[in-house]
């Protein structure tokens, strides 16, 4: 291979890609529970990209919270699922096709009155997000006067809120609740959305053979319908996993 960045001709030498992973359990990220196997979106998405690649996929897993870092010290190659946050865009390359577009939502029990993100300021309380995420900045900015529980992963988050340990859980919609939970809305009826943002793909600023290839690859895959198929795979099947199925 002539003209390629160290990251991609490392790549190529080493026969694999690493891809970040935190196997959370969540539908975007989890180990098939028959095989063991990566699955979810990133396991999906991540050997589709290495197989275009012509390599393996090497998937590091990490806490949610580590991705990032070990991005920009060379741990791994590519993060696959991250807001393009500005201070983030400093020291990395995100691509121009989003993964997966969101809205950030607050998860309550079922029981908990719709009275908006204003009556919940109100009162005290304890709301649980993903350490290192967005919704962390968020979520304090949003509630303010409240107590914030940070977990390593938003099924964590979730079982906080099942247990009683917290009144809120701030997440991405895709996010599939726990029995029991619901989205909180206003007294209108109208869903309470706290941000409105998607994750991209990213290498570090200095990977220029790397991004290009990725932009392209992302930009490609999303044209063929590709992407939305296995995205949409990879939720349906952690439904059935998750019914028993």
């Amino acid at each position: 291979m002539n003209n390629t960045s160290d990251a991609l001709a490392t790549i190529f030498a080493r026969g694999t890609v690493r891809i970040a992973a935190s196997w959370d359990g969540s539908w975007e990220q989890h180990l098939d529970p028959a095989t063991g196997e990566p699955s979810g979106m990133v396991g999906r998405v991540g050997r589709r990209l290495a197989e275009d690649l012509g390599v393996e996929a090497e998937f590091i897993d990490s806490s949610w919270a580590d991705q990032f870092e070990n991005l920009i010290e060379g741990r791994v190659d590519v993060c696959l699922k991250h807001t393009n946050l500005p201070e983030r865009a400093l020291v990395a390359r995100f691509v121009s096709t989003p993964m997966l577009e969101y809205l950030g939502v607050l998860f309550v029990n079922e029981t908990t009155r719709d009275i908006g993100l204003q009556g919940l300021v109100e009162r005290p309380g304890k709301f649980a997000v993903t350490r290192g995420s967005l919704h962390s900045v968020i979520g304090t900015r949003a509630l303010h006067t409240w107590t914030a529980i940070e977990t390593d992963s938003a099924i964590q988050s979730f079982d906080a809120l099942s247990q009683g340990e917290v009144d809120v859980v701030i997440t991405d919609d895709v996010m599939d609740g726990p029995p029991g939970s619901r989205h909180l809305r206003s007294p209108d009826g109208e869903l309470v959305v706290v941000s409105r943002d998607a994750s991209y793909p990213c290498v570090r600023q200095a990977d220029d053979q790397l991004y290009w290839w990725l932009d392209n690859w992302m930009r490609y895959t999303e044209r063929q319908g590709t992407l939305a198929h296995l995205i949409e795979a990879s939720r349906s099947r952690h439904r059935e996993f998750a019914a028993g199925n």
